[in-house]
């Protein structure tokens, strides 16, 4: 019907629009030339005619014109219903075919109603699984409380039987103490009663000389006449008794001085005896520190002239921490922090070992040491020197090894092969670079009075303790500490001349920045290695224990980074110094 309709007004539309471009107006008629028999003719005759059809002619052309701007607009109006009528007609379609897909809407919508019911089963089933993880979770919480109650059971099982057993040792010292003042009282009475016999039979021997007589006592029948009776004087068990105490405390040897495990973990130990026992003896191993370890076995019987001089002892880690009873135990969280911890200070040991060659590198390239602080490497030198002489005398020298275990007889030697090696390095390196100042362009530098009065009075010290040492006033361990001593206190120092230096040049051309960043970041590392150490061990008070270590990387790192500081921020810009003639005394 819609499209009859659209095809009828169409029609409508094309007929009126070629009506309308058919109108022209008509043409004027061509005057006629004159002959020669219109002269007669009278040209006023049909004026009145003639100027009445122009009039009607003009009206006409007139109502022409109005009704062509009457067509234009009925052609617009029709331009526009049909554009009204080709926008109904597009709608019609869009809802003839929104209509033909109402069938797979209500397909889609049954296929989501589906998948809504499959959900909501599927939230049941979660919900049902999640009930079942909750009921899992208690019985694991429950399970876990069980094992933490059972664990507990067992550090009070094993606080108490080391309670016992220290009560049995002190109940054996006891024992052993009373069964000596018994003997040693015996003796006394038995050396008092002696003692009184004889000065009876002296009286007696004086009375016999001088009457001749022999006195004699009212004898009983019950017990032995006087002369009778023996008195022996044996202290054969006293003296085996001596023996053992001696054979015990110097005869035992272990095939370790450090233990270290996890916790939970078995590890064992050989214990042996160097000679044997004159007689039976009780051999009792304890734990300084109750709950840290289990030792199995804890006490053991020896016979008199034992051929198994050699026993196997089993440790167990029960809980963190550090325990030295001559063989140093060594319980750790988590072997992870050890290794991390292991390889932190390999790290920091190689970057403070090759920290000295880049100013090496730095002096080559340049062919000149200006700009280097001359009182920075005098310090230096002497600093490693004096901690050289402390890691080999600890290292190497017996007499102070031996010296060390008799002033702390439960610690190891804090000294290893790798701090020898890096003291040794660090002397080689700046004994390189004061041959680089003999060979390159120093300008007018020289080592200030300051620096040599305190590397005086360094050197000062040194030779008294070494006097006192040799004329054996103190140990020669004394005169190692007072070295380790001086290095530290040149460590705190010895970077304040050449801060000094380059905030006056305001320029730190002439210093490698490379041995600072080197020198920082093993500062850092050495830090780290502590405190992984402390926790790992659950021995935080070694850090104030080792104040010394710690307090040399925090001072080293703070003063590095003001040399960065420098270096980066403030001088960075500066031109760099090749050669200068200006002497700059640092601390005077």
């Amino acid at each position: 019907m819609f499209g009859t309709l659209k095809s009828k007004f169409q029609t409508v539309q094309d007929g009126i629009s070629a009506s309308f471009k058919g109108l022209t107006l008509g043409e004027s008629p061509k005057p006629k030339k004159p002959n020669a028999g219109t002269d007669r003719v009278n040209y006023n005759a049909g004026a009145d005619v003639l100027h009445h059809y122009q009039l009607q002619w003009n009206e006409l052309h007139e109502l022409a014109e109005e009704n062509s701007i009457k067509a234009h607009e009925v052609d617009v109006l029709v331009g526009t219903i049909y554009e009204k009528l080709n926008r109904e007609w597009n709608n019609m379609t869009i809802l003839n075919c929104t209509l033909a897909s109402i069938p797979k809407i209500n397909h889609d919508i049954q296929n989501l109603m589906d998948q809504i019911g499959t959900l909501e089963e599927a939230f049941e089933e979660v919900e049902a699984a999640l009930f079942k993880l909750e009921d899992l979770n208690e019985t694991l919480e429950l399970q876990s409380k069980q094992l933490d109650h059972r664990f507990q059971l067992a550090l009070y099982k094993e606080k108490k039987l080391s309670e016992l057993d220290n009560y049995r040792i002190a109940l054996a010292s006891e024992h052993s103490e009373r069964v000596l003042q018994k003997e040693l009282r015996q003796q006394k009475m038995l050396k008092e009663r002696q003692d009184t016999f004889d000065e009876v039979f002296r009286g007696e021997i004086e009375n016999y000389k001088a009457t001749g007589v022999v006195p004699r006592g009212a004898t009983s029948q019950q017990g032995p006449a006087l002369e009778e009776i023996v008195l022996e004087d044996d202290s054969t068990d006293f003296v085996e008794f001596l023996q053992i105490l001696h054979y015990a405390s110097a005869g035992f040897k272990v095939d370790t001085q450090d233990l270290r495990f996890l916790v939970g973990e078995e590890k064992s130990f050989d214990l042996y005896l160097t000679e044997k026992l004159p007689s039976e003896a009780t051999v009792i191993l304890s734990s300084t520190q109750a709950g840290l370890v289990k030792i199995r076995p804890s006490v053991f019987n020896i016979t008199k002239n034992d051929q198994n001089l050699h026993w196997n002892i089993s440790v167990t880690a029960l809980s963190p921490g550090i325990s030295s009873a001559f063989v140093v135990v060594t319980i750790e969280k988590s072997l992870f922090v050890f290794y991390l911890s292991d390889v932190v200070g390999w790290i920091y040991f190689l970057t403070w070992t090759i920290s000295f060659y880049p100013q090496v590198y730095e002096n080559y390239k340049r062919k000149s040491v200006v700009g280097f602080s001359f009182d920075f490497l005098a310090l230096n030198i002497v600093g490693f020197v004096m901690y050289a002489l402390f890691n080999c005398g600890l290292y190497w020298i017996p007499e102070i090894e031996r010296q060390y275990s008799e002033r702390y007889p439960r610690s190891l030697i804090p000294v290893l092969f790798n701090d020898v090696f890096f003291s040794i390095n660090a002397v080689a390196a700046n004994l390189l670079i004061i041959w680089q100042c003999f060979i390159y362009e120093i300008g007018s530098q020289r080592v200030s009075i300051t620096a040599k009065t305190i590397n005086g009075i360094f050197g000062i010290l040194a030779v008294v303790s070494l006097a006192l040492s040799i004329a054996k006033v103190t140990l020669w361990l004394d005169f190692f500490y007072l070295c380790s001593y001086i290095k530290l206190v040149i460590t705190i120092i010895k970077y304040i001349p050449q801060t000094y230096s380059n905030c006056v040049r305001k320029s730190t051309s002439g210093w490698s920045i490379a041995t600072t960043l080197l020198d920082i970041t093993g500062g850092i590392l050495s830090m780290l290695q502590m405190i992984l150490n402390s926790y790992n061990y659950n021995d935080w008070e070694s850090i104030y224990g080792d104040i010394t270590k710690f307090g040399l990387g925090l001072i080293s790192t703070v003063l590095d980074a003001v040399l960065i500081f420098q270096h980066y921020v403030l001088y960075r810009y500066e031109p760099q110094l090749i050669k200068s003639h200006s002497f700059i005394d640092v601390l005077t």
